[in-house]
This record gives structure tokens, C-alpha cells and sequence, in this order.
């Protein structure tokens, strides 16, 4: 009797490390990627400056310098935010630090990257004015727009035009960002948002990923008490939104 205690007691063991273990990988890799884009454009201001073809004047310098401190922010609060939620499970609850946002702003700011700017799209940015400010944690809600502008970049053809808009309901705002890409089939449309699943959508080699970004934006957006979802066709791209309320 006490063997087959032992060996039950081993087998949770066995079990809780091995659900530690999947967490532990599962936050590095969320970290990992959430990490690339401004670090992408740290590099890419600094890269600038240190050019010896060009002379910056004074005022542009003080930007692109100011650009990268915000970035620097960004990543300093990034990794604050996943170290005090190590126990955070995909199905568990976040911890909020909420306070009035301008989403308008912030879409603006992360356009202005370098790592955008450098790309060949071209972005439209439809949003009314007044837009509600949202109380909402604004960290994480920044995680979720840089999380589906990348992807609507990555998942472009070049020279094409990526659309940001805003909408407003009597209860929730809505964000919505539309790529002209290959698009995705229906069937994967609710899948989209699971753990490591990716579409093989015949894009380049150098856009592969673990594909944690869109759930982990999931997890963001209803601990909000929002909703996300995407909606496209084969061959008449993507378009990702998520909603807020205000």
C-alpha cells in the first residue's frame, strides 16, 4: 500500500514539475517575442545616429534619442511585468494596473518605431476624434497593439496598404487592423488564438514563430473585460480586432 502511495506521490511530482517546466518556457518565449520589435528599433536609432554619411541636427537627434530611452521603458516594464507574473497560466488571471489611456496616442507612438517606418508599408490610420479614453493597463494593452501590428507587416506582401481603425459603440471601443496578405482560411480563424498554432501561409522562412503572441493577447484582452477576434478570407487578407470598454 505505502509502494503504491510512492508511486502516485512521484507521479504528481512527475506532473507539477513538468507543468512548471512547460510555464517557465512558455513566459521566455512570450518574452522573447514581445522583446524583438523594440529592441529592433533601439538598434535601428542607434544605428542611425552612429551614421557617419549624415549630420543630424540637434532636434532630430534629441528625438530619435528620446525614442529610444521610451523604448528602453518599454522593455524595462515588459520584463518587471512577466517576472511578478511567473505564475501567470494561460488560463489564469492577470493583474491589472489600470489608469485612463489614449489608445489614438499610443497606435501613433508605436507607428512612429523605427522598425516601421523602415518597412515598405504604408499605414492608414482612421480613428474619430474625440476617441474614449480607456482604463486599462497600459503596458500590456500596448503588448496587444504591437502584437497585431507586427504581425499585420509580417504577414504582407511589400507595398501594400495596412488600415488601423477606430470604432465607437455606447459601451466599448473597437480597434481593428487589416493587412492585404494571403488571408486565412475559415476553419483556422478560431484557432488563431490557441497556444503555438501557426497557419502555414507560404510566407517567408524569417517570419517563423512560436506562435504565443495572439493567445497571450487573448488572455489580455478578456482579463479586460474585451473581446478578440480576426476575420478574413483566402486571398483577401486579415483583419484582427479587439474591443475595450470605456
Amino acid at each position: 500500500m505505502n509502494i503504491h502511495k510512492e508511486v502516485r506521490q512521484s507521479t504528481s511530482d512527475n506532473s507539477l514539475f513538468e507543468n512548471i517546466t512547460q510555464m517557465w518556457l512558455e513566459i521566455l518565449a512570450g518574452l522573447s517575442h514581445d522583446m524583438r520589435t523594440p529592441l529592433s528599433s533601439i538598434k535601428g536609432y542607434a544605428t542611425t545616429l552612429l551614421r557617419e554619411d549624415v549630420s543630424w541636427d540637434v532636434e532630430t537627434q534629441r528625438e530619435f534619442l528620446k525614442i529610444i530611452i521610451e523604448e528602453t521603458d518599454f522593455l524595462e516594464s515588459l520584463i518587471s511585468k512577466l517576472l511578478e507574473s511567473t505564475t501567470l497560466s494561460w488560463k489564469g488571471e492577470i493583474e491589472l494596473n489600470k489608469k485612463p489611456i489614449s489608445l489614438p496616442q499610443m497606435i501613433k507612438r508605436i507607428l512612429n518605431d523605427a522598425i516601421y517606418q523602415n518597412k515598405q508599408h504604408t499605414f492608414h490610420v482612421l480613428i474619430p476624434e474625440p476617441f474614449p479614453l480607456v482604463n486599462a493597463d497600459a503596458l500590456l494593452i500596448e503588448r496587444v497593439l504591437r502584437n497585431l501590428i507586427e504581425n499585420a507587416v509580417k504577414y504582407s506582401m511589400a507595398n501594400t496598404l495596412l488600415v488601423i481603425k477606430g470604432e465607437i459603440t455606447f459601451d466599448e471601443v473597437i480597434i481593428s487592423i487589416a493587412d492585404q496578405g494571403i488571408g486565412i482560411d475559415e476553419e483556422h480563424l478560431n484557432m488563431l488564438f490557441e497556444k503555438f498554432f501557426r497557419v502555414n501561409n507560404g510566407t517567408d522562412e524569417q517570419n517563423k514563430g512560436l506562435g504565443l503572441g495572439l493567445p497571450m493577447a487573448r488572455q489580455i484582452i478578456i482579463s479586460h473585460g474585451g473581446r478578440i477576434w480576426a476575420k478574413s478570407k483566402p486571398n483577401e487578407g486579415a483583419i484582427f480586432y479587439f474591443s475595450l470598454p470605456y
